[in-house]
């Protein structure tokens, strides 16, 4: 195999896993609910997490995450894949 055949196949065994964020907001005068969209690394370990509402948060894992949020609302972890 050449070098690009071995980056691509490292690019699909290694590949993140790909995760959402979704709850509903604890506070009445905010917008109902909301929906962020991640992905977790295992090698280095760690989560980058976006949102359209203009924030990008990284952790060392999407539980990390879910962790943070939780006192937003009622929020959950959905794994895509």
């Amino acid at each position: 195999m050449d070098l690009l055949s071995n980056l691509e196949h490292e690019a699909r065994t290694c590949r993140p896993r790909l995760f959402a964020l979704v709850g509903v907001s604890a506070r009445q005068d905010d917008d109902p609910g909301f929906v962020a969209w991640g992905l977790e690394f295992e090698e280095p370990p760690g989560a980058v997490l976006w949102s359209e509402g203009g924030g990008t948060w990284q952790s060392t894992s999407a539980q990390a995450l879910l962790t943070r949020h939780r006192p937003l609302g009622d929020t959950r972890l959905v794994w895509l894949d």
